[in-house]
């Protein structure tokens, strides 16, 4: 019997040691041929361009790895992007492009950093030149996160009580520095003699080896002011997550306690600072 190999599996019969010396023979010559079969199929250079069957095999895998033409290829036009390609029980497509100019594609799907404090590092990019004062000193380029959210809005002395309270926050934080948009209103609220104050996100870098010095920017906006002539603002200090809200005079700074400032107050404000985390 000819092997069918590779246009049909081979079936063949089991060799039995009563078989006929006819059958016997017949049967290991069957086998034989489809083991030649095989190897003249696979050769030992598929193509004539690869040095081993293997080789060739993987090279022939395009659903793993692929190299495309940017556009139509010849000797003076020959640029090739690399593709990557996965698929569940779908046809594989491709997901990641690295460009013949060295530009890399994500087609489809998140580029996922697997480690904590790891990220896209931003080394070779030109440091700056300042200006009056000095020029940069860079301590860090990994831009190693980036999130956004809600969280619940707290105080440490303005509370619901028996009234009603609307308390909500949004954030977006890229690296160290983080953004935040809150809105406090409570209505009938109960109160206490403390230090009136917001609790946020994440605690506040600080810019001083010692001390709790803190640089941001923000708005405070309130429904009602704390004495006739005074300003409210918004102090929070480092290596903390408490921001203070104080009122401001021709004479000095002065706190604001939660039973001052009472249970109605309707508070909204938005505050940009640099975290530790």
């Amino acid at each position: 019997m000819s092997s069918q190999y590779p246009d049909r599996i081979d079936n063949f019969s089991k060799v039995n040691g009563d078989d006929p010396m006819t059958d016997h023979a017949q049967r290991h010559d069957d086998e034989q041929d489809g083991i030649e079969q095989v190897q003249l199929t696979l050769g030992t250079n598929p193509q004539g361009t690869f040095s081993t069957v293997r080789d060739r095999l993987n090279a022939t895998d395009t659903s793993v790895a692929n190299a495309v033409a940017d556009a139509d290829f010849s000797s003076s036009s020959n640029a090739t992007t690399l593709e990557l390609r996965t698929g569940a029980s779908e046809t594989a497509t491709a997901k990641l492009k690295v460009k013949s100019d060295g530009d890399v594609e994500v087609v489809d799907g998140d580029l996922v950093i697997g480690t904590g404090q790891h990220g896209i590092d931003f080394a070779a990019a030109a440091a700056g030149t300042g200006g009056t004062g000095g020029a940069e000193t860079s301590t860090a380029t990994i831009l190693d996160d980036y999130e956004e959210g809600t969280f619940t809005v707290a105080s440490n002395s303005v509370f619901a009580g028996s009234g009603t309270l609307t308390e909500k926050g949004m954030y977006v934080k890229i690296g160290q520095l983080v953004n935040c948009s809150i809105r406090f209103t409570p209505s009938s609220g109960s109160t206490n003699a403390h230090q009136f104050g917001i609790y946020l996100p994440f605690k506040a870098g600080t810019t001083e080896a010692t001390g709790s010095f803190n640089s941001w920017t923000g708005a405070v906006s309130m429904s009602a002011a704390n004495g006739t002539g005074l300003n409210r603002f918004f102090l929070l200090g480092g290596d903390t997550n408490f921001g203070e809200v104080k009122v401001q005079s021709s004479t000095g700074i002065a706190n604001v306690a939660g039973n001052s400032e009472g249970g109605d107050v309707n508070l909204s404000f938005s505050i940009t600072y640099r975290t530790i985390d």
